[in-house]
């Protein structure tokens, strides 16, 4: 359920339309079509910016006991070991950005046979970007499995041979999202006003959209009759809708801002010839 500071967000993209929010039903009624507004915004929002909105714990293989929805709130699959990779310092993607925190880091071969756990001080995080390397580190343990060339090696698994690839292997338990940086409440982030912003405008497109479907796809005329107080107004079924205008100006803007923000995180790419 949306605050009362989301809903006023969402309920400022959309002035002067109270008469046509009426169409909804009562003020429950109103609050609840924002509401599931937001929820769509919100899914677009992660889809299209690949970002997770709110705090999400994650664990991978969690232990016998832990409850989900007290001890965490995801359960993902490990990530598959790719030899070449690991030979760069252990680069992975993780699947959920940006990253709060790195609480473990597991080789498993199942969900009740691990192999070793990570010195905390292995642990690189670009938590912006959600990427996590392994580097060995003199003096924080594990000595036995660093190698003189600086590498590291996984224990010797299926007779002696490490494979080039194993799948589920990489047990990582972390915390990801913008907390209450994208909210409307007395905690947000001032750099992800921009976010804030669109993310009421997007809820708003939604409601303009549930809006021009109530009513029809487009006004064709409309004419007043004084003598007896009447209104008649014609329908036309093309392809404009009703705020087809302004759905269409929240859908460019929002184009132009994912842009911006891809641009932000990744930066200039160069290719050397």
């Amino acid at each position: 359920m949306a605050s009362a500071e989301e809903r006023a967000g969402v309920s400022h993209c959309l002035l002067g339309l109270s008469t046509h929010l009426a169409l909804y039903g009562d003020a429950t009624a109103q609050n609840a079509a924002i509401d599931e507004a937001l929820a769509d915004a919100d899914a677009r929002i992660e889809r299209e910016l690949q970002v997770t909105l709110g705090t999400v714990r994650v664990k991978s293989w969690p232990e016998a006991g832990l409850e989900k929805g007290d001890d965490y709130d995801v359960d993902e699959e490990p990530y598959d070991y790719h030899a070449e990779q690991f030979r760069r310092f252990g680069f992975l993607r993780l699947r959920r950005k940006p990253v709060i925190s790195i609480e473990r880091v597991r080789i498993m071969l199942g969900p009740e046979n691990k192999i070793l756990t990570y010195p905390s001080q292995w642990i690189r995080i670009n938590h912006k970007l959600g990427h996590l390397s392994i580097v060995p580190t003199p003096g924080a343990g594990w000595q036995g499995i660093v190698m003189q060339s600086g590498y590291y090696l996984l224990p010797y698994i299926s007779f002696g041979y490490i494979q080039d690839n194993l799948p589920q292997i990489i047990a990582v338990d972390y915390t990801a999202g913008l907390g209450d940086g994208a909210s409307y409440g007395e905690h947000f982030d001032p750099q992800y006003g921009d976010l804030r912003h669109q993310r009421g405008r997007l809820a708003a497109a939604e409601i303009l959209l549930d809006l021009s479907n109530s009513v029809a796809p487009g006004i064709g005329s409309k004419s007043i009759s004084e003598d007896g107080a009447s209104q008649s107004v014609s329908y036309t079924r093309g392809g404009t809708t009703l705020f087809g205008a302004q759905i269409d100006r929240i859908n460019t803007d929002w184009e132009t801002f994912k842009k911006s923000w891809f641009d932000s995180n990744v930066g200039l790419v160069f290719a050397v010839v």
